[in-house]
């Protein structure tokens, strides 16, 4: 019986170990790039803004790659109409920061989003629409710097608002990241519930064993 009661106590400390441990924080550097400063139709257009100054992030997070805004000198019965070239591109630049202090050839990289922008707008209105069908091959990327994976998806999408309007549409994309061990992820630690139950089960199949045991004793 002390056996078991040994098994289940050493059960509660894997529980509590398995609890309050935590996957490792990866920071990471990002930056964007756009191209081009506005895309323009009618009397105005839509603009674009840049974060070229480098931010730091930390695990899965959302990110903002451009905010958006409307000028028009056109009247709301005669609005500026996109057409069918209105495409822009966003350039994300990408660094682990782990990789990268160890001069790691592999701690950067570049990935490109496009998109197209549709509708009207005016200088009293705005009906901008965002599509990210230009190439959605890419729409979600998937790389590997240094030793952890970064999954980077574009969206989602805010339109702006009429011309002079205080709040900007944005366009912001979504990185998510598993750390990994020389280029291998990790694996995800097991359930405290699973690693509990395995220990009791261990506990339990010895103690019916010894009781056993005592029983062809008492018989013999």
């Amino acid at each position: 019986m002390k056996r078991l009661t040994s098994l289940v106590a050493l059960a509660v400390l894997a529980l509590t170990g398995a609890s309050v441990k935590a996957d490792p924080v990866v920071f990471w550097t990002y930056s964007w790039d756009r191209t081009p400063i506005a895309v323009e139709a009618g009397t105005g257009g839509v603009a674009l803004t840049n974060e070229i100054d480098p931010r730091t992030g930390a695990g899965n997070s959302y990110i903002v790659a451009t905010n958006l805004s409307v000028f028009s000198n056109a009247t709301p019965d005669n609005p500026d109409v996109l057409g069918p070239n209105a495409v822009y591109t966003l350039n994300l630049s990408l660094t682990d920061n782990a990789a990268a202090a160890k001069g790691d050839p592999t701690a950067s990289t570049t990935l490109t989003f496009k998109g197209r922008l549709s509708g009207s707008y005016s200088a009293n209105s705005s009906n901008v629409s965002n599509n990210f069908d230009v190439d959605p091959e890419h729409n979600i990327q998937t790389v590997q710097l240094g030793n952890n994976i970064y999954t980077v998806a574009i969206g989602p999408y805010s339109p702006p608002g009429p011309f002079l309007s205080k709040n900007q549409g944005s366009i912001a994309a979504h990185v998510t990241v598993v750390a990994g061990d020389g280029g291998v992820v990790v694996k995800e630690t097991p359930e405290p519930t699973s690693i509990l139950l395995s220990a009791l089960g261990v506990g339990f199949a010895g103690f019916a064993g010894w009781r056993q045991r005592r029983r062809a004793l008492a018989a013999a």
